[in-house]
């Protein structure tokens, strides 16, 4: 009697291949999924690197730049300073310098001034007082003299003048009118130098004659001006006519 084939059985051999096949299949797409991955996870990363990479050539180009930049700028801060150090001290050492040139020439000049005086004030004493011989005392004598008289003259016509005719006296007593105010002037100074030191009286004296001239010149200023405003006024008035019979 013959059996009927069992359709549940399978066939031994279908069955070894459907496992090999299936287990190719599995293997296979592990092995792509794992290829896949790999690749997915290397571009990532190439690309991950190649950021990073660019990030930091950026960073370190910017920071490069800005170093660069900060040592321009610190470079220019120090040559501006230190060329406004030099200048400022430049100016100070000509300030300096000038003010000592300045120093300097002023107390040579009134070292100088003092000396001068001092030393024509020495020659007056010691020809006056202490070491003079016959000639210089002579000329000292007279020199004084010669001041003192010529104070004396020109001081009372300094005097006498505004109560006289002025231009009548002063062209025939040669005195012109700018001498009548110079010369007595010039003789109270050299008597001043002579003996005026040592003498307080010829300091008065010299003050009162500073004095009479300041009034003789008010004095003929005065006249002056009233002689050439009547002359002013006199060619301003219509002349009379002259009837001639």
């Amino acid at each position: 009697m013959i059996r009927k084939k069992d359709r549940t059985s399978v066939d031994p051999s279908l069955s070894g291949n459907w496992a090999q096949t299936h287990i190719r299949k599995m293997l296979s797409l592990l092995v792509g999924e794992v290829v896949y991955l790999l690749l997915v996870n290397v571009w990532l990363g190439n690309v991950w690197l190649v950021n990073v990479w660019l990030v930091n050539v950026w960073l370190v180009n910017v920071w490069l730049v800005n170093v660069w930049l900060v040592n321009v700028w610190l470079v220019n801060v120090w040559l501006v300073n230190v060329w406004l150090v030099n200048v400022w001290l430049v100016n100070v050492w000509l300030v300096n310098v000038w003010l000592v040139n300045v120093w300097l020439v002023n107390v040579w000049l009134v070292n100088v001034l003092l000396v001068n005086m001092w030393l024509v004030n020495v020659w007056l004493v010691n020809v006056l007082l202490v070491n003079a011989t016959v000639t210089d005392r002579a000329v000292g004598v007279s020199l004084v003299g010669f001041s003192l008289l010529l104070f004396t003259y020109y001081s009372i016509w300094v005097i006498v003048l505004p109560f006289v005719d002025a231009d009548h006296v002063l062209h025939h007593y040669f005195l012109p009118r700018e001498y009548a105010v110079i010369l007595p002037s010039v003789a109270a100074l050299v008597v001043l130098l002579c003996i005026g030191e040592y003498v307080h009286a010829f300091k008065t004296l010299l003050w009162l004659t500073f004095c009479f001239i300041v009034l003789f010149l008010c004095f003929n200023l005065s006249r002056s001006n009233q002689f050439q405003l009547q002359t002013m006024f006199s060619n301003l008035r219509p002349k009379e006519k002259v009837c001639k019979n």
